[in-house]
């Protein structure tokens, strides 16, 4: 086994691997100057058997005044302040965004991001790790 850097006459064998597994999904372009780093695990002849792929994600944080003017004023600042943090983000080459709510605010507040911005839940468990 060695394990080396991604190269773009690996992706044919990295699609094939993909389609073995048979994911309900579409497989992430490796090419994308979105993937801030790519590895592949190849055989004795160089062929690749493994890989992995870390894409560029943010985490979003939002802090507001809960005191300042009313719950209306407030839902209008967050809703300017979405869509320009949006259009800079996708500027900036990133695809998605992720929160964490905390509880208290979770079944509220989640339910009208999802409602009235398009945000979802991922179908998926999310894990994290420190590197």
């Amino acid at each position: 086994m060695i394990d080396r850097k991604y190269q773009k006459a690996d992706k044919p064998a990295i699609e094939a691997m993909f389609s073995r597994q048979g994911f309900e999904y579409e497989l992430p372009d490796f090419d994308s100057n979105n993937f801030l780093a790519r590895r592949v695990l190849v055989d004795a002849y160089d062929r690749p058997v493994m890989a992995i792929g870390a894409r560029l994600t943010t985490e979003g944080y939002m802090l507001h005044d809960p005191d300042w003017e009313t719950p209306g004023w407030r839902l209008a600042g967050f809703e300017m302040l979405h869509r320009s943090m949006r259009v800079e983000l996708r500027e900036k080459g990133v695809q998605d965004i992720h929160i964490w709510l905390p509880p208290a605010i979770e079944r509220s507040f989640g339910r009208r991001l999802m409602r009235d911005f398009h945000w979802s839940r991922p179908l998926w468990p999310n894990l994290v790790r420190m590197v």
